[in-house]
């Protein structure tokens, strides 16, 4: 089981920062709390800051999904139908979620 504060995550952008938070914990409240972007009302990278975060509040749900057809093909006898770099790719792509791509 991940460590990570479970999801769903959002980004919501303020005055001076997005912060990204469990919608359902919310943003300061029960460890709802994951992460802030500073966000200036006039920064220029200001656009690619809000993608930044909206792709950090995706990544439980990416990470349920990669879980899942990990466990399926796994399931389903299916791991040699699919492409090594492929298989390999999802295999680090969860290690690294859960903190082991260091193993």
């Amino acid at each position: 089981m991940s460590k990570h504060t479970p999801g769903p995550w959002t980004a919501q952008s303020f005055e001076e920062a997005i912060m990204v938070y469990n919608k359902d914990l919310g943003p300061a409240q029960n460890g709802g709390y994951v992460a802030t972007i500073h966000d200036f009302l006039y920064d220029p990278n200001r656009e690619k800051k809000k993608a930044n975060a909206d792709l950090i509040a995706a990544a439980p749900q990416l990470l349920g999904c990669l879980i899942r057809m990990r466990d399926e093909a796994m399931e389903m006898g299916t791991w040699g139908k699919h492409r090594a770099t492929t298989i390999g790719a999802v295999l680090k792509a969860i290690a690294k979620a859960e903190g082991r791509d260091n193993e």
